[in-house]
């Protein structure tokens, strides 16, 4: 038996493996196709059935999907160089960030959604650069180049070109966003679909 899957690039690398390694071992005839991509793309392949399931962020979704919720909703936090001034403080605000340079992670609907935690407290950070990588994102801070916003929390602080990071919480209320299940309203999943739904449940994912 085989099924299709998509997930959303930012936060997959965290879990996706974990759960099709888990699952394999349950369940080793069924073959699970992954296709990582942003969720315009993850849209689409659900309306034209490329996708059975799609694992995304539950932001700018319309109504013609069912969505379940694979974790607790997350506030946005900080990612920071190791020698800011900022980094030395438990916790930092949106008015101070919007005083530094900002890399955006630009994927939509991330860039949309960290651009308007800034606008919506009428903050207008300046976007020095930008990139749809959440790597190329990490490496450009921990290079001192401005700070970021993110979701998702890589457990490592080191970045792919061996510089530290720091994470800090953001004082501001805010949206917090969740990672979601999604298939279509009208596309009831099949027996191997169910079962990979059914094990990722199970599964604490973060």
């Amino acid at each position: 038996m085989l099924f299709r899957s998509g997930c959303f690039e930012s936060a997959a690398p965290l879990y996706m493996p974990r759960l099709v390694a888990g699952f394999k071992k349950i369940y080793p005839d069924i073959t699970l196709q992954l296709y990582d991509g942003e969720q315009h793309e993850l849209m689409h392949g659900l309306h034209r059935g490329r996708f059975d399931l799609a694992f995304l962020y539950d932001l700018e979704l319309g109504n013609t999907i069912k969505k379940e919720a694979l974790n607790a909703p997350h506030k946005p936090y900080a990612l920071l160089p190791e020698s800011h001034p900022l980094a030395r403080k438990s916790a930092v605000t949106l008015q101070e960030l919007s005083r530094e340079p900002m890399i955006l992670l630009d994927a939509i609907p991330s860039k949309n959604y960290f651009v308007n935690i800034f606008k919506e407290k009428g903050y207008s950070p300046e976007v020095a650069y930008s990139s749809p990588s959440i790597e190329m994102v990490r490496c450009m801070v921990a290079q001192g180049l401005g700070f970021s916003v993110l979701v998702t929390r890589p457990c490592s602080d080191i970045t792919y070109d061996g510089e530290r990071l720091v994470q800090r919480d953001i004082d501001d209320d805010m949206p917090a966003s969740t990672l979601i299940m999604a298939y279509l309203q009208n596309n009831e999943p099949t027996r191997p679909v169910r079962l990979f739904m059914d094990y990722c449940r199970s599964v604490e994912l973060f």
